[in-house]
């Protein structure tokens, strides 16, 4: 069981193939744990304040404004994704290679307007800021994650035989 930086809880069963796993990439499947829950419920501590941040928001308004001149007029990524997954469940061919197109429309205008804003990166240095702004309360969660992440990349890499 492990707190999560919102007060609650998180339990998992640990054992078995699975369990076996993580003590060969990890070490320490429970300290993998504890660090796993925290680093990866920091989001709520941030999000709003990224989401009110004025250089995101300005770059998610050039996105908007670039989807909107693609034929695709949504305020943010969030409800151009949500718009794909509007339709019935129960589909006739033809209306599911309309979907499919759709989808895919909308998916190649969102990577083009984002790669041209440079949304992503503005939203990583954005999220770093903030993220940042909670290492001195789980500075310690985050080194810990990070650095069990790296060497189980680094045993996995071991293990698995190189291709030639």
């Amino acid at each position: 069981m492990s707190r999560t930086p919102s007060g609650g809880t998180i339990t998992k069963q640990s054992g078995g193939c699975a369990g076996q796993a993580e003590k060969m990439l990890y070490g320490d499947p429970a300290a993998w744990f504890r660090a796993d829950v925290t680093v990866r419920n920091l989001r709520p501590l941030y999000v709003g304040k990224l989401l009110r941040d004025k250089e995101f928001k300005s770059a998610v308004g050039a996105w908007s404004r670039c989807m909107s001149k693609a034929g695709h007029p949504f305020p943010d990524p969030d409800a151009a994704r949500r718009s794909t997954r509007e339709h019935s469940a129960e589909q006739t061919r033809a209306e599911e290679a309309r979907t499919f197109a759709n989808e895919t429309r909308i998916a190649v205008a969102d990577a083009t307007c984002a790669r041209s804003v440079s949304l992503r990166s503005i939203g990583e240095q954005r999220e770093a800021h903030y993220v940042g702004e909670l290492s001195a309360k789980y500075g310690h969660a985050l080194d810990a994650h990070l650095r069990m992440q790296q060497q189980a990349l680094t045993r996995a890499e071991r293990m698995v035989p190189a291709r030639t």
